[in-house]
């Protein structure tokens, strides 16, 4: 029988590894854009297409043009690692807020945009 304590306890733990599975893009390793340049939009267009939008957005904002500067842009409009949002709750507050930028005739979320064009600097393996 489980007492109250141990419910806690195990309530919290579950909570606390959930909520790190989802932001598991936080914890890619230093130097690596494998956690911020992963745009939901892969799933969608396929890499060749968030490659050529990134490529545009990066032509179109060529002072965001730098992996450094992409990233700080990604996580500037609030601090990530004090927060539990999941890229996709990001996404969707750009929306809210009318971050928006029209990039190769699609109208996206400044980070979608930012995402894909970090995403752009990955070359792909032949």
């Amino acid at each position: 029988m489980m007492d109250r304590r141990n419910f806690l306890e195990l309530s919290s733990a579950a909570t606390l590894a959930l909520g790190l599975s989802g932001a598991g893009w936080l914890l890619a390793p230093s130097g690596t854009e494998h956690g911020l340049a992963s745009p939901g939009l892969l799933r969608i267009l396929g890499a060749e297409k968030v490659r050529t939008i990134g490529e545009h957005y990066r032509t179109a904002f060529p002072q965001e043009d730098d992996p450094a500067l992409l990233r700080a842009a990604i996580l500037r409009n609030q601090d990530l690692a004090a927060s539990s949002a999941t890229m996709e709750q990001r996404i969707r507050e750009d929306f809210a807020r009318g971050r928006t930028v029209c990039v190769d005739g699609w109208v996206l979320s400044e980070t979608e945009a930012r995402q894909s064009a970090l995403f752009s600097y990955e070359r792909p393996s032949m």
